[in-house]
Parts: C-alpha cells; structure tokens; sequence
C-alpha cells in the first residue's frame, strides 16, 4: 500500500506471489538456487527482491522462527 496499490491488490499481490513460489519449489525436483536461475533475469525485480531478503536477515529470521517453533512443539509434547 505504500506505493499506492489498494489494500485488495495488496494482498492478492502477496499472497499470488507466496502461493506461486510454494507451488513451484513444491513441483520441482530443482535446487532452490536452480528455481531461483530459472526465474530470475540479472538485474532484474527478482534478484533486487532476493537480495533485499538476505540484506536484512530474512533467512536468518526464517531460521529462528522455525528453531522457536520446533522448541515449543518439543515442550507441548508433539515432537521427542
């Protein structure tokens, strides 16, 4: 919304693109840094977008978030 699209294609814009990737990672037997070559043009919104994520500690945050997880399941009893 910051640049002037709707709360509405917002979110269609996020979630198309969320949804996109899972289903190609999902359906693919490629390496994620093959998907990433396959989709992604030098210089392009793609790589820009990407190295933004890991400017910012994005894969360190997904990281963490999946340790924290993986921690309370282990104390809730679902996992040993």
């Amino acid at each position: 919304m910051k640049y002037g699209f709707s709360e509405d294609e917002t979110r269609r814009l996020v979630t198309n693109a969320v949804i996109g990737s899972g289903k190609l990672i999902k359906s693919s037997s490629k390496s994620l840094d093959e998907l990433i070559s396959d989709v992604s043009s030098k210089g392009g919104t793609t790589i820009a977008g990407l190295n933004a994520l890991e400017e910012n500690g994005f894969i360190n945050a997904i990281e963490e978030c999946f340790e924290s997880c993986y921690k309370r399941s282990v104390e809730l009893g679902n996992l040993k």
